[in-house]
Formats: structure tokens, sequence, C-alpha cells
């Protein structure tokens, strides 16, 4: 409990000194979501082992990651998110995998929700492959997912291994998983 109270203490004294030195009635706010994965040791690795022709993803449960409490009175200006990974390829393929952050209001939606980001690879037989990192767009002007106390992640691991020549067997890690969240106006 001590650590989620440092870690949120920690976000509000970034978010605060984002929101001065902003200007123009925004606030930036970094929410590095992969220290929360670490900090609730949720893991940062998705193992896979997916058989030759068969195209199957891997998801790790969804978690929460709080965000500041009094947001609902802002607005989003936009929001991006960036992501990067190591994808080890212990053997098998060729074949592609792609990773997959989903951000959503609930544990049951969130890897059906739009807001979204992702990168891919193909690999074949032993070898790592470095994503990222890359940002991207996940929300536009207007969002509310953004303005709650907390947003839930799903993290998921695709592999296309449709035309491998054997199964495809290895894992996922994440190496940067950051949201960059715009708000306009009434923020505290």
């Amino acid at each position: 409990m001590r650590i989620n109270r440092i870690s949120t203490l920690t976000l509000l004294l970034g978010s605060t000194i984002a929101a001065g030195s902003c200007g123009s009635g925004r606030a930036v706010i970094v929410v590095d979501v992969l220290s929360f994965i670490r900090q609730q040791a949720l893991g940062d690795t998705i193992p896979y082992t997916i058989p030759t022709g068969v195209k199957d993803s891997v998801d790790r449960p969804p978690f929460a990651t709080p965000l500041i409490e009094g947001l609902a009175n802002s607005t989003v200006d936009s929001v991006q998110l960036t992501i990067g990974v190591d994808v080890h390829n212990y053997s098998g393929g060729p074949g592609q995998i792609k990773f997959q952050a989903f951000f959503g209001d609930d544990s049951a939606t969130v890897f059906t929700s739009s807001h979204s980001g992702a990168d891919s690879v193909t690999v074949n037989g032993a070898q790592v492959a470095t994503l990222g990192p890359t940002t991207q767009t996940i929300a536009t002007s207007g969002d509310s997912t953004f303005t709650l106390s907390k947003v839930w992640v799903g993290l998921r691991a695709s592999v296309d291994a449709s035309g491998a020549g054997s199964t495809m067997n290895g894992r996922v890690q994440v190496s940067v998983l950051q949201l960059r969240v715009i708000l306009k106006d009434k923020v505290f």
C-alpha cells in the first residue's frame, strides 16, 4: 500500500509540474504503465507456444492503473501511447508476432476497447527482435476514459504461425509502456 501511495504521489507531483509548464490551459500527465506492472508483480512478459498452422493470442489478465482523482471535470485533448517490446522467439517460424496494449473503462471490456496501440514483427528461428519504441495516438478530444481515477489495461501477444515450419515458442517482454494524456482546462 505504501508503494501505491508513493507512486500516486509521484504521478501527482509530475503532473502538477507538467501542468504548470504546459501553458494554454492544458496539463500533460505522463503515466509509466510499465512501472505499475512491475510494482504489482503482474509480469512484463507474455509467453507463447503456438502450433504450426495456427493463429492465436495470449492475453495477460487486465489490471487497473491509477490516474489522478478529480480529472472528471477535465476534457481530454489527446492521449498518446508509447510502446516498446522485445520478442524472444526461441524456436519455430517464420511467423508474425503482434503486441497490443488496450485501455478501457473496466476489466470486462478492455480487450474490445478502441483505445489500443500495436506493433508487430516477423521472426524465424531463434532470435530476439526489438519493436519500438513507437508512439501512437489512441484517444482524441472529448474522450472520457482517461479522465477516470483509473484506467484498465490489457496486454496481448498475437502469433500467426500459419506459415511456420514448426511450433513457435517464445516470449514477448515489454520494455516501454507509457501514456501521455493531454487535458484541457479545469484540471485541479
